[in-house]
């Protein structure tokens, strides 16, 4: 698992300041996310409603459209981490737990309006 600061470097970008702290913010709290999809910890409800929040918060933030200059964009610097943590979560989630086909439709379809971003097509070549 990369750190905030090894992901920056990986997916650099020349950041103000303070959009550099709130890229680095959230990613952290991605990966810790990440980490904690890991811990079987969760009961079945609460699973469920932290994958809807993470499939929501994955469509807000990119939409399904890439942006004419996507490289202006939070979306655009977040995207690797945001379907890395989606996809992860997703999958570790299905080991521990039967998924709803409810849930695995809104899955579908969020990923289905998220298929312009190559960043989600990167991701789930490599989780496979």
């Amino acid at each position: 698992m990369q750190t905030s600061f090894e992901y920056l470097s990986l997916h650099g970008h020349e950041l103000a300041d303070g959009t550099k702290n709130l890229v680095c913010i959230i990613v952290s709290f991605l990966f810790f996310f990440q980490f904690i999809s890991f811990l079987n910890v969760f009961i079945v409800v609460t699973r469920e409603q932290l994958l809807l929040v993470l499939l929501q918060v994955t469509s807000q933030v990119l939409g399904n459209k890439v942006p004419d200059k996507k490289e202006d964009t939070l979306g655009n610097r977040l995207a690797p981490a945001l379907f890395q943590t989606l996809i992860v979560t997703w999958i570790r989630a299905n080991l521990n737990v039967v998924i709803t086909v409810d849930l695995w439709d809104q899955f579908v379809l969020t990923l289905s309006g998220l298929t312009v971003w190559e960043e989600l097509i990167r991701e789930w070549a490599v989780s496979n």
